[in-house]
């Protein structure tokens, strides 16, 4: 009898586990903590966040492609004349923003006679030491005077604010003329946190609006040499437009700013550096926009053109109503003391 009930001992603890997990109730409630709190995300609030950013941008091209379809049935232009009408809406936006811009460049502009007197004085007190140093110094003192007077340079970032209006419109037009995937679009079409459902789903809802925005009217709303809105210029002379507008919205207005743009080592202090770079590079894409993008249908091209013009035109009426000070030119020395009067003939 001993040894029947050893046998039963032994195999029920062999037939037992050796290692049994214990449940960890401080670590059950760290991660509890945790999703409460957010700092773990859960599948559902980042699926429902997801959603909540592609329908507040969905709504907000939704509401820009019926005010687009509403100018076009009340005023009944055709297409072609529609868009430029549009572009020039957008532009009204940004009107306030060039305004307050043109009145901070007024104001740097009367003291410039202080940095004048400052680059003296620093070019004074480093005689006979380098260049380098002295443009360092009066970088500095600019930059010190410019933050006393409330005329940072990140202020003039202010039309910046309107660009969303003008994505907005664009990315309408695109779904209006069928044309490729845009910025928004990919916003829309790509979204990493969500799951393989919520993601096909949300794919098949933004198609579906998409194709539901296409407007066949604009494959007959064009004219002259492009007739059809919804593929590209034939003969691409919209892109180059295109480019040669934006160039000249962007380009050196001064004789400075374009040595600085041909010889950098020789720009101002405040061209140099990456701000240079910068301006470089908007230049370069400016001129090349009009080749990357030729393949677009022709409705972005116009539209996209129209704003450019309707931006330069504003920014010259704005400079004729607002004008800036002629700078004030160093003396060369050459100046005469007295007025001599006129020889008797």
């Amino acid at each position: 009898m001993m040894a029947m009930r050893l046998s039963r001992q032994l195999g029920a603890t062999i037939s037992q586990p050796l290692l049994r997990p214990r449940p960890c109730p401080h670590l059950q409630s760290g991660a509890s903590l945790f999703l409460r709190h957010g700092l773990v995300p859960a599948a559902a609030t980042s699926a429902s966040t997801g959603r909540r950013h592609i329908h507040l941008i969905q709504g907000a091209v939704e509401t820009a492609e019926s005010l687009i379809t509403s100018l076009h049935t009340i005023t009944g232009t055709p297409w072609y004349v529609t868009i430029p009408l549009v572009a020039m809406a957008v532009n009204l936006t940004r009107l306030p923003f060039t305004v307050h811009a043109q009145r901070l460049a007024l104001r740097r502009g009367g003291l410039a006679p202080l940095l004048h007197a400052w680059l003296s004085t620093h070019a004074a007190a480093a005689a006979g030491g380098k260049r380098a140093d002295v443009d360092k110094n009066l970088a500095r003192t600019e930059k010190r005077i410019m933050r006393d007077h409330g005329l940072q340079k990140w202020k003039y970032a202010s039309s910046l604010l309107a660009f969303p209006v003008w994505l907005t419109a664009i990315e309408a037009i695109r779904r209006l003329c069928g044309g490729p995937t845009g910025l928004l679009g990919q916003m829309l079409f790509s979204e990493p946190a969500l799951g393989l459902e919520t993601a096909i789903e949300g794919l098949s809802g933004a198609a579906a609006a998409a194709g539901a925005s296409f407007d066949a009217s604009l494959a007959t709303g064009g004219a002259l040499w492009f007739p059809d809105l919804t593929v590209a210029d034939p003969y691409h002379v919209l892109p180059m437009l295109l480019s040669a507008v934006m160039f000249h919205n962007v380009r050196p207005k001064t004789a400075a700013g374009l040595r600085a743009m041909i010889s950098p080592d020789k720009a101002h202090p405040s061209l140099k550096g990456w701000r240079g770079a910068l301006r470089r590079s908007v230049v370069l894409l400016a001129v090349s926009i009009g080749p990357i993008t030729m393949d677009m249908p022709a409705a972005l091209h116009l539209y996209w053109l129209c704003s450019a013009s309707f931006g330069a035109i504003t920014t010259e009426l704005v400079n004729l109503a607002i004008p800036l000070p002629k700078p004030i030119s160093r003396c060369k020395g050459k100046d005469r003391l007295l007025v001599m009067p006129r020889r008797a003939t």
